[in-house]
């Protein structure tokens, strides 16, 4: 999705860190949501950010990686889980 499709300078700043930090060519929308609101509740300013505040910057990629990694953990626990009702088809 091209940055400027994206309504708000949050989700295009969240857009481009995950595209060019984490290799996420179409991050979802769901993602980029979960991640700004991570990061307000962490005590976030997307005032301070935009300023160039190092300590904001440094939150920010903080939340987007503990994001992207928690999403890793939990598309290849569904792998397993499948590949395992695969393997061990219920007996009935």
């Amino acid at each position: 999705m091209l940055p400027r499709e994206r309504k708000t300078a949050d989700h295009r700043v969240l857009g481009r860190i995950l595209e060019l930090s984490f290799g996420k060519r179409d991050p979802s929308d769901q993602m980029i949501n979960t991640c700004s609101e991570l990061f307000r509740r962490m005590g976030g300013s997307w005032v301070l950010f935009f300023n160039g505040d190092p300590n904001h910057v440094r939150l920010l990629k903080q939340c987007t990686s503990f994001i992207v990694k928690r999403d890793k953990e939990v598309s290849k626990n569904e792998r397993r889980r499948t590949k395992r009702s695969w393997e061990n088809p219920p007996s009935f």
